[in-house]
């Protein structure tokens, strides 16, 4: 393939805009001090998480509201107690068997009841508070099936699913996270894609992986496939999350930070970027 490695370079200068503004407000957001407690706090980390399962290819405004009034929900259901007492109670839910499959469209299950009401989100400057949604159907089989992995995984404990995740990185095992991770309804490759990148940058767990590793942290969506065509980068999503690897790596350009400028150019001036690629400084 024809590919302008300064181009690469330029997109991935990018990902220092992404780490600076987009990290850096999701840590203030979460109330860390530095991202290592993601490690300590599984309430945290299952937000960290919902951070991006969320953003399944609608707006990120309604996103947004959906994931808030979820982790409403949750916060009502389990408790404003401490992060121990809510997962005591979400261990108790677990233990009823709420959390089964066979249990989700039951009409008295608790969860299923939390995530059926609405709750006030913040609107913008101009509007008054209003009251959103928890998402469809596809968004409360994703939280019930996420809440049932980090509760009934065969390894004991699993609850944080930061630490649970950085340990398998860090054993070697990324390929096999990522394939459970996948398992999950409704959270496809991108959004798995989507979070590995994300913890492996915050968690500093890049020096656990191996060169071939790296196509598993690349997430590609429609601004990503443009990005890519005009890059003269080919292949249907699947095969481009291989190409735009193997491109990076072939320019010695880091490829988490390639797909971080993409995914911040995406949600700011991919546009104008696109007409004056070459020329744009970060």
């Amino acid at each position: 393939m024809n590919v302008n490695r300064d181009s690469l370079r330029q997109v991935a200068r990018f990902g220092a805009s992404y780490r600076r503004s987009v990290l850096a407000e999701e840590q203030t957001k979460l109330g860390l001090r530095e991202w290592e407690a993601l490690r300590g706090d599984w309430w945290r980390a299952l937000r960290f998480f919902f951070n991006r399962t969320f953003y399944r290819g609608r707006s990120d405004y309604l996103s947004t509201n959906y994931k808030h009034s979820t982790c409403k929900a949750l916060m009502e259901l389990l408790g404003e107690g401490s992060s121990g007492a809510r997962a005591q109670r979400l261990r108790e839910l677990s233990d009823a068997h709420w959390l089964d499959r066979s249990k989700w469209r039951s009409g008295s299950n608790p969860v299923r009841v939390a995530l059926k009401k609405r709750y006030s989100v913040e609107a913008g400057e101009e509007e008054e508070d209003k009251f959103s949604a928890t998402g469809n159907r596809y968004d409360h089989q994703m939280v019930l099936d996420t809440l049932r992995f980090i509760t009934q995984r065969d390894e004991k404990k699993v609850l944080n699913l930061a630490r649970y995740s950085a340990r398998r990185i860090q054993e070697g095992s990324i390929r096999d996270l990522y394939e459970e991770l996948y398992g999950i309804d409704y959270i496809g490759h991108k959004l798995t894609s989507f979070y590995l990148r994300d913890l492996v940058c915050v968690l500093g767990l890049k020096r656990f992986l191996r060169p071939e590793d790296y196509v598993l942290l690349q997430p590609v969506d429609t601004w990503v496939e443009k990005l890519a065509r005009r890059l003269h980068i080919k292949g249907g999503r699947r095969d481009l999350q291989l190409a735009l690897t193997q491109c990076c790596q072939d320019a010695k350009v880091d490829p988490i930070y390639f797909s971080q400028g993409a995914w911040y150019l995406a949600r700011h001036s991919l546009e104008i970027f696109l007409r004056n690629l070459g020329r744009v400084k970060p």
